[in-house]
């Protein structure tokens, strides 16, 4: 949907559509000079998106193998 941002009724009205999941181009003597699109929702809410993060928490303190042999405390720290 395009709307002309020198109709401000019709850009609150456009807000609305927005926030109903639709896309609006702001046009200005017919040129488009903005989308304006929805904030996608969250795929995860409340204790299951809790236990999504606690999950990877603790696969991030676990750490992740990439395979090969992890370096040693001294060899990540060494200067050459």
């Amino acid at each position: 949907m395009q709307v002309a941002v020198e109709d401000q009724e019709q850009l609150l009205a456009s807000l609305e559509q927005v926030a109903q999941g639709e896309e609006v181009v702001l046009t200005r003597t017919g040129v488009p000079v903005a989308r304006v699109v929805p904030i996608p929702k969250p795929r995860l809410e409340g204790a299951e998106r809790e236990a999504a993060i606690q999950r990877l928490e603790k696969l991030l303190r676990k750490g992740i193998p990439l395979g090969g042999v992890a370096p040693t405390k001294e060899e990540m720290h060494a200067r050459d």
